[in-house]
Order: structure tokens, then sequence, then C-alpha cells
């Protein structure tokens, strides 16, 4: 037991003495000057070059052709209006963040590609900025299907076809609906005055309603026929307003002086009369030879009681 505590001892001091010695002994070892030197030259050197070399292929991997001022979408290419946004190039596209509106500078993008800003409060503002359109009537850069300026939301003829959406869908039936936004699908209209003939009072457009026409036995989609020249092929009447003034055109409260008008008065108006005429007679006539018998009869009779079974 003895030996081995003085033992421990023993290495203890040895260990001791081997790190306290190592503390205080001074390295005697110098650099050479000749191997730093130029290594920490070569060094600095290199960072300093490659900080300036890696600006230098930024800017000219851009812009090749020169030196600019753009910093937001890419930095140091030419920028016409000084808003930050590059112009334009062979490599470098609206699509890829270059600005849209190269000559303005409080206006560089254009979402959906119609040419109005999406920059607010602008005399080119797109107020439908995430939807391409056309739209230069209140509402600018909105859907505007047929092209007229006005937006789709604002405009009574969606389509472009010449009939309003009201009277499209007005003209519909149980078996067919028109499109207001389909300017392939549109009603009929015979006369091209923008009111389908399903809803038109005068189909033809020759100033005698359709009512008028069918009852008179004209054609209500031919304006070359009117009630005033169906007979004979030449004009047959006119209304009278009094004076020296006449026209043509129907006017129900005008004087109507014409075949067509006597006609109608004959064969609608008088024509229950006339059918009733033969039954007058009939009537007329068995009475009366009712009426001839009886006094014969009673001039026959010969006594009262003759009289009384008549």
């Amino acid at each position: 037991m003895g030996l081995r505590r003085g033992m421990r001892r023993f290495l203890v001091w040895i260990c001791l003495f081997l790190v306290v010695g190592a503390g205080m002994i001074e390295p005697n070892y110098t650099p050479s000057t000749e191997l730093s030197q130029p290594f920490v030259a070569f060094a600095e050197e290199d960072a300093s070059n490659e900080s300036n070399n890696g600006s230098s292929n930024n800017e000219t991997e851009e812009c090749p052709n020169g030196n600019g001022t753009s910093t937001h979408d890419r930095t140091g290419c030419l920028d016409t209006d000084g808003d930050g946004y590059s112009d334009a190039d062979a490599t470098w596209n609206i699509s890829m963040g270059a600005d849209a509106f190269p000559e303005r500078a409080d206006a560089w993008s254009d979402l959906d590609g119609d040419n109005f800003a999406d920059q607010p409060n602008l005399d080119i503002t797109d107020d439908c900025p995430t939807r391409f359109g056309k739209s230069r009537s209140v509402l600018f850069g909105c859907s505007d299907m047929d092209l007229d300026w006005i937006p789709d939301v604002l405009d009574t003829d969606i389509d472009g076809d010449g009939i309003s959406n009201e009277l499209e869908i007005a003209s519909s039936g149980a078996l067919f609906q028109y499109d207001p936004m389909d300017a392939n699908s549109y009603p009929i209209d015979t006369d091209y005055d923008t009111i389908p003939d399903a809803v038109d009072e005068d189909d033809d457009n020759d100033f005698w309603p359709d009512v008028i026409e069918l009852d008179r036995g004209s054609d209500p989609l031919d304006a070359e026929n009117t009630p005033f020249n169906r007979y004979f092929g030449v004009p047959t009447g006119f209304f009278y307003y009094g004076g020296f003034e006449t026209d043509s055109k129907y006017d129900a409260e005008a004087l109507e002086l014409s075949l067509s008008g006597l006609m109608e008065v004959v064969t609608e108006e008088l024509v229950i009369p006339f059918l009733l005429i033969p039954i007058y007679f009939y009537v007329f006539f068995s009475r009366r030879q009712r009426f001839e018998a009886l006094r014969e009869e009673i001039l026959e009779a010969k006594n009262d009681e003759a009289l009384f079974e008549l």
C-alpha cells in the first residue's frame, strides 16, 4: 500500500512539472517573411478582385449594352422614366418584371396585359386589374365583349348584335332561349330597327301596326304591301287631318278615307246585319202570310163558335 501511494505521488509531481514547464517556455519559431507576406497579399487581392468582378459581371449579364439606373427588377439597367423598373429588351420582357409603361414614372406594372396600369388613382388605372379588358367608358380595363369601350357590366348590348340584352330575353320562349352574351344568338328582326319581331308592333316598319295589317289582309312582313295598296296595286286611300293635310301612314286619330277601310266596315262591322237580312225577310213574309190566312178564316166564320175556335 505504501509503495503504491508513493508511485502515485511521483506520477502526479511529474505531470505538474511537465504542464508548468511547457507554459513557461517561449516559442522560438518565427514564420518566414518570404512565405507569409506573399500569401497574405494574394488573399487580400483575391478577395478584392472577387468583390469587384462579381459586381461588374452581374451588371454585364443583366445589361450587356450599358449601365442604367434601375433598382427593382434588375440592377443598373436602362430605366427611361426613372421609376426603378428597367425597360424591356430582347432578354427581359414585361412578364419577367420589366416596366410595362417605360415612359411613365407613376406606372410600371400591368398584371393582365391590357395596357391599363395596376397602380391606383391614375388616368390609366385598371379598374379590373386581374382580368383582361379594353373598356374605356366609366370603367377602364374591364371585360368588353363587343369592343365598344363600354364594360359588359354596364353595356345594354353585351354581345354587340344590335339587340339589347333585355329584348333578347323578352323574345325568348319556352322552347328557345336567346343568349345576350353570344353575338350569333339573336331573335329575328325583319326591319332591322333593333326591336325583334317577337316584341315589335310593326315588323316591316311600314308605319302600319301588324295587328291592323293582319286584320286588313296585307303582309305584316312586307314594307311594300299595306292596306292602302293591296287593291289594284295602286294607292286607294289616305288619312285626312283637315285642310289639305293627308298621309298614308296609319293614325288611329285621323279620319280614314280608303277602299280598305270601306271593305273592313262592309266585311266586318256590317257582316252580321247583312247576314240577318234574309232572316228578316223570312220572318216578315211568314207573318204576312199567317195574317192573311187568319183574316180569310175570320171572314168565312158563320157564327160565334167558329170565331171562338179561331
